[in-house]
């Protein structure tokens, strides 16, 4: 299983609804494809295949060119292949497609070929620290606390609680990635001190621009030097719905 994204990548709207990327095992080859309900649809040889052996992709980016390792290969000399959500009469339906800017996904029985599809890939680092740390990841760590969101890199967690900046080896990292100036989704974590549910933010300091956590009151806390900071000028992090070029 690669990544952790939040939701299904595609959409059919045929009524069959919310679809995964996946990645079939095959005798083909490990061939991405979509997936719902325990079961895998690939396009291989014209055709629309169904399988129950597969794994779910998390990965959630959008972009126009293949981003990350490849998700599968076929043994038919196809090369590497990238999941895929092809744009279609049908709905955003997840597929696969090559370094040539070629995506097929199954539909109706029949293998499908578009050019009007974007890659999907893993999501990257949302903070950078220009102290020499370099990118960090938001994060959520496991604390006595409660979940508290900070920010991660070489699996260590650092975030702020009570005025200090904590370190704690115990954490989930955070793949969400759209910025918006209000809180969006679900929140990541909570404290038990009664702060109420908390969001992982990334906030615009003189050292970067810092994971940390915000409250649903436009205040965010990030930790620093050892102390944890607070301020206005900061933005939530939150997990997008699908749209194209998202």
């Amino acid at each position: 299983m690669k990544g952790s994204g939040k939701g299904p990548q595609g959409f059919q709207n045929d009524g069959a609804g919310s679809l995964w990327c996946a990645v079939a095992e095959t005798e083909w080859g490990n061939i991405p494809g979509k997936a719902k309900d325990g079961v895998c649809w690939f396009s291989y040889g014209g055709k629309e295949h169904e399988t129950r052996n597969f794994q779910l992709v998390h990965d959630t980016v959008l972009s126009p060119q293949p981003h990350g390792p490849s998700h599968g290969h076929q043994n038919d000399g196809a090369g590497p292949l990238w999941c895929a959500v092809a744009n279609t009469p049908h709905g955003s339906i997840p597929g696969k497609a090559n370094s040539a800017q070629i995506c097929w996904y199954a539909y109706g029985g029949q293998e499908h070929e578009t050019r009007d599809f974007s890659y999907v890939g893993p999501s990257s680092p949302q903070g950078f620290q220009n102290d020499g740390a370099g990118p960090l990841w938001c994060a959520v760590a496991e604390t006595e606390w409660g979940k508290i969101p900070g920010k991660a890199k070489d699996g260590v967690c650092w975030f702020s609680y009570g005025g200090k900046e904590h370190e704690t080896t115990k954490f989930e990292l955070v793949h969400d990635h759209v910025l918006s100036p209000q809180p969006h989704g679900p929140s990541h974590g909570h404290q038990n001190d009664g702060a109420g549910p908390l969001w992982c933010a990334v906030a615009n300091t003189p050292h970067g621009s810092i994971p940390g956590k915000a409250n649903s009151d436009q205040i965010c806390w990030y930790g620093y030097g050892g102390r944890e900071h607070e301020t206005r000028d900061f933005s939530y992090v939150s997990n997008g719905r699908f749209g194209k070029g998202n």
